[in-house]
């Protein structure tokens, strides 16, 4: 089976990332909603997990991946969440949930399988109108890591290229390039909030980089954020269009 290491600044990243989805999502919901979240892509269930844990919510987790479900498997026992959280092995193109069955949806890790060509579609049909929709991005020019993040850049470029001629081609986007054309004039998605996360230095300890995070990183997050986290509000649902 394969293994799955990772280090402080991963920890970090995830920590900051799902304190700052938590706080929006308790903005819409209350526990007592008993509301449902599908976790896009969950791999490990790192994130998946802190959800459950920092919101309280039903949260449904799909990968296609069975390493990363097995281990993912393995971290909610170890938490004692297997009551509120529930593993899907399935393809983002091919969700077996009806539309409207969750009240919001997460996909993180940069280049986010939610945020591929074609899988916004999926998981809004599976959003309830209104829900939100959060989405994470690699951010370009990303001076932590130059050459990777210019090199996604040019393999976007790339890819769009092929997509426009008729290719098949399953990619994400990059920064916020083309989100507006993409979600809020075909998908009718309303870009709520953007953040830029990731930020900290990758030295000293977990407590030192969240203080970072806090502080300065919000300060210069325009010139050291390594990704983007995009809300989305899902203002259109196939099956209230229908009815």
């Amino acid at each position: 089976m394969r293994e799955f290491r990772y280090t402080t600044s991963v920890e970090v990243y995830r920590e900051w990332l799902t304190e700052n989805i938590a706080g929006r999502l308790k903005h819409y919901f209350s526990e007592a909603n008993n509301a449902r979240l599908l976790d896009v892509g969950c791999g490990k269930g790192e994130v998946t997990a802190l959800l459950a844990e920092k919101t309280g919510f039903e949260v449904i987790g799909f990968d296609i991946v069975d390493d990363a479900l097995h281990a993912c498997k393995k971290l909610l026992e170890e938490k004692e969440l297997q009551a509120r959280v529930s593993l899907v092995k399935s393809s983002v193109y091919q969700l077996p949930f009806r539309d409207d069955a969750f009240d919001m949806a997460t996909s993180t890790g940069g280049e986010s399988t939610g945020t591929f060509r074609g899988a916004p579609e999926e998981v809004s049909r599976l959003v309830v109108r209104e829900g939100p929709i959060f989405l994470e991005y690699v951010r370009m020019p990303n001076l932590y890591l130059p050459i990777t993040s210019v090199k996604s850049y040019f393999r976007y470029k790339r890819m769009l290229k092929k997509y426009k001629r008729g290719w098949n081609i399953k990619y994400p986007n990059y920064e916020t390039l083309g989100l507006s054309e993409r979600f809020e004039d075909k998908l009718d998605l309303t870009i709520e909030k953007i953040w830029r996360i990731n930020t900290f230095p990758p030295i000293g300890g977990k407590r030192f980089r969240l203080l970072f995070e806090k502080t300065l990183g919000r300060a210069f997050n325009l010139l050291l954020a390594r990704t983007i986290l995009v809300e989305l509000r899902n203002t259109t649902s196939p099956s209230k269009e229908e009815t």
